[in-house]
């Protein structure tokens, strides 16, 4: 073989020496200088075909040995590669191998791995890149360092470390993820409402001028409703003629009159009965219409605007039992106005109960007793009174306790506006206090009873 292809080829089985001697083996393998053995008899072919025909073509001798060179040196050029590649794709494992042999590699090459953890895996053994037969192989290897293969392990310490911080990592972010998806929550929170808010607003608004022009529509038309023969529209025609009867529309609930207890009003249903017995049905249309004016304003049932109205042209009481307590508290009024309220001790106590001497030394009365004096007069009515007063303490303290009670904030107002808070406080208080009076405008003053707070009237 030739000096130039038998280099070559041991200099690719043997190794390599230096980056000189690679330099140089590339310049001169490009430049076509190391020829496939095959070559040489291609060259005596040609020259024995050129000597045969030397006689014949003496005109065009130097043309076609030109010729000839050129075609001889790129076919050898060509065999070389096609030889190159078929060696290289033959022995492409084996070689592979032994680079790997030759650099350590044992499929195991970390990333980012250090020359005292993996020894003899430094990239300056590599073999050179543009060798084409490990030049595949390089590549993966180069790859491996990058990026690990699966199923390796890493050092222990390396392990021992990363755990804890991963989990750290990971739990922070949790957290920052959640708190952002908190604020958020909370600001879109806030803009709904605002809206909201907005909303809420109008509709009050609206709801507020709806519900005037929905008074004045049912005062306008109540007359001309009131016309239709309706059977409300009927059993109020009959309540309206109760009331010119009795004076009030308190219509109890009397199925049987013979049964029913004795009193004004079941002596008024009786009387009526006989002159109309149809009157007998007003307790039931009265305890109804009471019911449905308490439902709700959306209420399918509720009692229509025009029928309040109606209602309210003849004094009747949707409620009775704040009709009956505004009834205790005139009457308790009307007393702490000219009496006024005293402490509660022993040896001198309020006129609404208790003992107290009169101003000629004689005793009063006391809870239902009798006596010359003015405390003895009307012991009953005094009596009841007390006894509502006392029911109203008890349940004044549980409103300001907040436990469950039977009064709302206009009630308290009223009883406060008479004193009933000061009672409470100065009603253990030692003898000789003056007595809270309430005026009939509500304003209270501690002093005598028959002063001028009193109203001349009251003391005649």
């Amino acid at each position: 073989m030739p000096g130039g292809g038998g280099g070559g080829t041991k200099r690719r089985s043997s190794g390599w020496n230096g980056d000189d001697d690679d330099e140089a083996y590339d310049e001169n393998e490009a430049m076509g200088m190391y020829n496939h053995p095959d070559d040489d008899d291609d060259d005596d072919d040609l020259d024995e075909n050129n000597n045969t025909n030397a006689g014949e073509d003496d005109d065009e001798e130097d043309d076609d040995d030109d010729d000839d060179e050129m075609e001889g040196a790129e076919s050898s050029v060509a065999a070389f590669i096609r030889a190159m590649g078929a060696a290289a794709e033959e022995d492409e494992e084996e070689e592979a191998a032994a680079a790997a042999a030759a650099i350590g590699y044992n499929g195991n090459v970390r990333r980012n791995s250090s020359p005292s953890q993996y020894p003899g895996e430094s990239e300056d053994r590599l073999p050179p890149i543009n060798e084409y037969p490990f030049r595949r192989k390089r590549r993966r290897l180069l790859s491996a360092q990058n990026y690990p293969m699966e199923g390796d392990n890493p050092p222990p310490e390396q392990t021992a470390n990363r755990a804890p911080l991963s989990k750290a990592r990971k739990a922070m972010d949790n957290t920052i993820s959640k708190n952002k998806l908190a604020n958020a929550e909370l600001r879109e929170a806030k803009i709904n409402l605002d809206k909201a808010q907005i909303r809420l607003a109008r509709a009050e608004e609206a709801a507020k001028r709806t519900s005037q022009a929905l008074d004045k529509t049912a005062t306008d038309l109540t007359d001309d409703l009131l016309k239709d023969a309706t059977p409300w529209n009927m059993n109020y025609r009959r309540l309206v003629e109760f009331k010119e009867l009795n004076g009030h529309c308190d219509v109890k609930r009397i199925r049987n009159v013979r049964n029913s207890k004795d009193g004004a009003d079941a002596e008024a249903a009786a009387a009526a009965t006989k002159k109309n017995p149809a009157f007998a049905q007003l307790g039931s249309f009265a305890s109804r219409c009471r019911l449905e004016a308490r439902r709700p304003p959306d209420h399918p049932d509720r009692l229509e605007p025009y029928k309040v109205v109606a209602l309210k042209r003849i004094d009747f009481v949707f409620d009775p039992r704040m009709n009956e307590w505004m009834n205790m508290y005139e009457k308790v009024k009307a007393h702490v106005t000219i009496n006024g309220w005293f402490s509660s001790s022993a040896k001198e106590s309020s006129p609404m109960g208790g003992k107290r001497k009169n101003k000629d030394g004689t005793k009063g009365g006391g809870r239902g007793g009798s006596g010359t004096g003015s405390a003895g007069s009307g012991a009953a009515m005094k009596t009841s009174l007390v006894k509502w007063r006392d029911n109203q303490i008890t349940e004044y303290n549980k409103y300001k306790s907040g436990e469950s009670n039977r009064l709302d904030s206009e009630k308290v107002e009223l009883l406060e506006k008479i004193g009933l808070q000061s009672y409470i406080i100065n009603k253990d208080n030692p003898d000789g206090m003056p007595p809270l009076v309430v005026s009939l405008d509500g304003t209270q003053s501690s002093g005598d009873p028959s002063s001028s707070l009193v109203p001349s009237s009251a003391t005649s």
